[in-house]
Formats: structure tokens, C-alpha cells, sequence
């Protein structure tokens, strides 16, 4: 189990599919290098970046959340939507109409 230092957890998927991308990435410099294309070593070089940032957006998106305690004041609550016939007779599960949880 990894977890970033904001305490989140990485997903195991996007963890296996990084882990892949890095390893090809890895042999593609190494392969680049040995034929000596500096293309395809920052082929390589890319592929390395972009397994990288597979985890690090990770981190980026699921940032810690913030809680704020207190007390709150509601100035204006809308009314709710006139109900309509057809809610009722849409629910067939029911027995009746008193019963029904979408009729209300």
C-alpha cells in the first residue's frame, strides 16, 4: 500500500499501470543508448515522465480536504417541486400510495 505524504492512498491499478510504463520506459532509454539514437533515449525519457506523472496527478487531484467546524445560519430555503400524478403512478414496487418513498 503506497501513501502519499497528504495521507491519500494510490490506486493499485494506477500504480501496476505506472510500474509498466516505467519499466518500458527503462528499456527503451537503455535500448537507445546502446544503438546510440538520442530519439528514441528521449522517447524513453518521455515515457519515464509520463509514468511518473501518473502518480504524482494522483497526488495533485486528491489533495487533502479541508473541514471547517462551526455553526451555520440558513437565510433563504426554495420550495420544494410541486409534485406531480404521474410520481405515483410511475412507482410500481408499491402497494400503495402512502407507501411509496417517490411520492413524497
Amino acid at each position: 500500500m503506497s501513501i502519499l505524504a497528504n495521507g491519500r492512498e494510490i490506486a493499485p491499478v494506477r500504480k501496476l499501470i505506472a510500474a509498466v510504463v516505467g519499466t518500458v520506459a527503462t528499456f527503451v532509454i537503455l535500448f537507445g543508448a546502446g544503438m546510440t539514437s538520442w530519439t528514441i533515449v528521449a522517447l524513453g525519457a518521455a515515457l519515464l515522465a509520463l509514468a511518473i506523472a501518473l502518480v504524482a496527478v494522483n497526488a495533485v487531484r486528491t489533495g487533502a480536504r479541508a473541514w471547517v467546524t462551526g455553526q451555520a445560519h440558513v437565510h433563504l430555503v426554495s420550495e420544494p417541486p410541486p409534485r406531480t400524478p404521474s410520481a405515483a403512478a410511475s412507482c410500481r414496487s408499491c402497494w400503495t400510495r402512502r407507501d411509496c418513498r417517490r411520492a413524497r
